[in-house]
């Protein structure tokens, strides 16, 4: 069966539930205890990692690939493994035609990997935002303190169309 808009709805509702009473703790107890940005990177990983776990209990892991997965990202990967190879040339058409993204050379060792499957996709976007979340995280804590680098990351880990993005197959997200 495939996965339906409201599943992805109700999938992230719950999701977003866990993580507010999870930052709720974390604020409440906040004087008591210094939060240790490891542990909340841990959970921000495991959330994400349950949610493909999830959809592969359900047998939904093909709900992560669109059409345009099918259609312009995998081709994309093929064309760059090939340049990669150094079989074929990279060729720019136009915005919407033949065109290569960042992430097919990002994905191309993660499909060696894990064979081209969405689970390996989904790891790959993934990798990619904890890359972000780190980032983000460094920059906050350096520019304000640590309770706005943890509360920063940890909004911006749930944003949903972030959680999408990251998980599917469909756009660049190195740019999202």
């Amino acid at each position: 069966s495939a996965l339906t808009g409201v599943s992805w709805q109700v999938a992230c509702a719950a999701w977003v539930t866990l993580f507010s009473f999870f930052i709720a703790r974390q604020i409440l107890l906040w004087s008591r205890e210094p939060a240790n940005p490891k542990t909340l990177f841990a959970i921000l990983i495991s959330l994400h990692l349950g949610l493909i776990v999830g959809l592969a209990c359900l047998g939904n892991l093909d709900s992560l690939w669109t059409a345009d997965s099918r259609s312009l990202h995998l081709p994309g990967v093929h064309k760059v493994r090939e340049f990669l190879e150094g079989r074929a040339e990279l060729q720019f058409k136009s915005m919407f035609g033949e065109q290569f993204q960042l992430t097919y050379f990002w994905l191309v060792p993660w499909f060696e990997i894990f064979g081209q499957n969405p689970f390996a996709s989904s790891l790959a976007l993934l990798a990619l935002r904890i890359g972000s979340w780190v980032l983000a995280f460094k920059i906050a804590k350096e520019l304000f303190d640590l309770r706005v680098a943890v509360i920063g990351v940890f909004l911006a880990a749930f944003v949903p169309t972030q959680i999408y993005y990251s998980m599917v197959l469909y756009k660049d997200p190195m740019v999202q």
